[in-house]
């Protein structure tokens, strides 16, 4: 996951966006915490069922108003 999190990461330096679709949860915790670990926290989101509601509409809002470029989660 570290490479894919240093991919996802320059993208994001470089003034794009990232959307990366993940087979599993284990895999969105995986790189959930590699980027957190490369970034910081609030540069990215997770956007799965597992949510709930709420939680997956704010991280919805969050991408469209362009607060975060990176958004990561299960089909």
């Amino acid at each position: 996951m570290t490479a894919l999190a240093q991919a996802v990461a320059t993208s994001a330096r470089g003034g794009r966006g990232a959307v990366v679709v993940l087979p599993d949860r284990r895999d969105v915790d995986a790189l959930d915490a590699a980027l957190t670990d490369l970034l910081g926290t609030g540069h990215h989101v997770r956007l799965e069922a597992d949510l709930g509601p709420a939680a997956r509409y704010a991280s919805f809002l969050a991408c469209l108003r362009g607060e975060v470029s990176i958004a990561i989660g299960t089909r």
